[in-house]
């Protein structure tokens, strides 16, 4: 049992700043729009291709350790496109209920759209954002190990 807690430990550690930029990156984004910033420049701060940007770190940071577990890959993955899922339904219902005209409002609000809201932010984009993620983590890992291998 030992070693499971020190791997899911190591995981933790591995996630520490990437969770930290993924749940800076939707509010920074939500009060630059509420200030009145153009979505030209906004847009610039997609928690979207943050974690993009996070799994290829990731990706690469792992290599340093021998022979990571795959779970531990899998893991982050998924937890990469559940923060941001997270923070994107509440940037969502903010915007959407207090009538903040930002990226993530959606207008002219009914119950089924609510539904539909809850429905896209909870469960699809989550895991379609973490699957997506898993597999930029995985190539990544496996081309930078590679990679590291040939130059010893």
């Amino acid at each position: 049992m030992a070693p499971f807690m020190d791997d899911e430990k190591s995981l933790l550690e591995w996630l520490q700043w990437p969770m930290v930029i993924l749940i800076v990156t939707t509010p920074l984004r939500f009060a630059l729009e509420v200030a009145g910033i153009p979505k030209q420049v906004t847009q610039f701060f997609s928690s979207t291709v943050f974690v993009y940007v996070l799994a290829v770190y990731l990706g690469v940071a792992m290599t340093r350790e021998v022979g990571g577990p795959l779970y531990r890959l899998l893991g982050a993955g998924f937890a990469l496109g559940y923060v941001n899922g997270f923070m994107t339904l509440i940037a969502t219902l903010l915007s959407t209920y207090a009538s903040l005209e930002t990226h993530y409002r959606h207008h002219n609000l009914n119950v089924s759209d609510a539904q539909h809201i809850l429905m896209k932010h909870i469960i699809l984009t989550p895991l379609y954002t973490s699957v997506a993620a898993c597999v930029v983590l995985l190539l990544v890992y496996f081309v930078a190990g590679k990679i590291r291998e040939g130059r010893r």
